[in-house]
């Protein structure tokens, strides 16, 4: 039975971000990192870098000795050919291990940030602050701690080698070298897979509602609104205009609207007594109605 390098339940959210919806996203998120933090991947990885690390040593010690004493026996070349299939093999896992993780914590980090980046959710400085308790976490915390440790291996390796390169060279420089080259590689693969993550994690807030911009003025209408000509707009409407600052603009009325009010002022004009008032005490407006200025 072949191992599953990515479980079936996260295939679906692999190609990206299908949709924006706060609990659809953490639901991928959820998945993903399951499967990308899974107990078996941490151990399979560290017993491939013990693999190759004591595989490459080994190989590259004995070729360096080879060629210094100048001979070979069949036990040298048998034990170069173990070591060599081990390095291979751990090599191997290794590499397959980098690449299904990179797929998974780069899909995890980008259905994380898909809510921010449609605006269902807004960044807060608290997020920052929660996000690093996740490096607390088991599953986090044992790949953080052997990302050190290789990365510890991977310096002791380049310092014997620059020793060498100024004291002289021997035939374990080149195994130093392998060794200081495949544990830098191994701690910063890892590293940055953690990471990848924490930094996504780090815009973690509360959701925003729907109408962003008016939430956020406290000026949406969420309750019915009073029947007048400015309730009639459709939400998004009234909630673009709360935003902006602007109120709805009133529709203009009818020409069957406005001949009728006007016919109607004029027969009421013409019902009202003539006023006794002379012109010169009568203002605009009383001429205009019949009334006499006060």
């Amino acid at each position: 039975m072949s191992y599953a390098w990515t479980s079936p339940a996260s295939a679906p959210y692999l190609p990206g971000p299908a949709s924006t919806d706060p609990a659809e996203t953490d639901r991928a998120v959820a998945v993903l990192r399951a499967d990308a933090e899974r107990w078996s991947r941490w151990g399979l990885g560290v017993g491939a870098f013990a693999a190759a690390l004591v595989g490459l040593f080994v190989t590259v010690g004995m070729v360096g000795a080879i060629v210094e004493v100048g001979r070979a026996g069949m036990l040298d070349l048998v034990v170069v050919l173990v070591a060599l299939a081990l390095a291979l093999a751990g090599l191997t896992v290794l590499l397959l291990l980098a690449r299904s993780g990179r797929r998974l914590t780069r899909a995890a980090a980008a259905w994380v940030r898909a809510p921010y980046v449609a605006g269902r959710r807004s960044p807060d400085a608290a997020g920052w602050v929660r996000a690093r308790t996740v490096n607390l976490e088991p599953r986090v915390l044992a790949r953080l701690t052997t990302a050190s440790l290789a990365l510890l291996v991977g310096v002791a390796g380049v310092a014997l080698t620059a020793r060498d390169l100024v004291q002289g060279t021997t035939a374990l420089t080149g195994a130093a070298a392998a060794i200081g080259v495949l544990g830098l590689a191994c701690g910063c693969g890892q590293a940055a897979g953690v990471l990848r993550v924490v930094a996504a994690l780090a815009r973690r807030t509360r959701s925003r509602p729907a109408c962003a911009a008016a939430a956020s003025l406290r000026r949406c209408p969420s309750a019915s609104p009073p029947p007048s000509t400015a309730s009639s707009a459709p939400p998004s409407t009234r909630c673009v205009a709360a935003s902006s600052g602007t109120a709805p603009s009133r529709p203009a009325p009818s020409p069957a609207t406005a001949s009728g009010r006007w016919a109607r002022a004029r027969a009421s004009r013409s019902r009202r007594p003539p006023s006794s008032a002379s012109p010169a005490s009568t203002s605009a407006a009383g001429r205009w109605w019949g009334a006499p200025a006060r």
